[in-house]
């Protein structure tokens, strides 16, 4: 089973993701594709830094962005990380035994 958590900061904008395991082939490939791309598309349209940790074999990434987490605002990485929350759902409408998606809130 596929496991994304997405994380909020204070005012409930996604400031990052991880992605652990694999799971059914084409479910795989569609959340590898939707995950890498916003990463990508990350990195190359967003002025933000980026923390990236991942596992070159496969069935780990993880995305953070530190300003965001710390309350600042991107326009332009809201949209690429709610695309990213919106496919990701697509995918587990489709395939709901294959994705368990989790959201983690900042801490009180």
């Amino acid at each position: 089973m596929i496991k994304i958590t997405f994380y909020l900061n204070a005012d409930k904008n996604i400031c990052g993701f991880d992605v652990l395991n694999h799971g059914e082939t084409n479910v795989c490939a569609a959340i590898s594709v939707l995950t890498l791309n916003t990463f990508n598309s990350l990195e190359t349209f967003v002025d933000e830094p980026i923390i990236c940790d991942y596992n070159p074999k496969g069935g780990f990434l993880s995305v953070k962005l530190p300003n965001i987490q710390n309350g600042s605002y991107n326009e332009l990485a809201d949209l690429l990380l709610k695309s990213l929350q919106l496919g990701v759902q697509s995918v587990n409408e489709s395939y709901p035994h294959q994705i368990k998606i989790k959201t983690k809130y900042p801490k009180k």
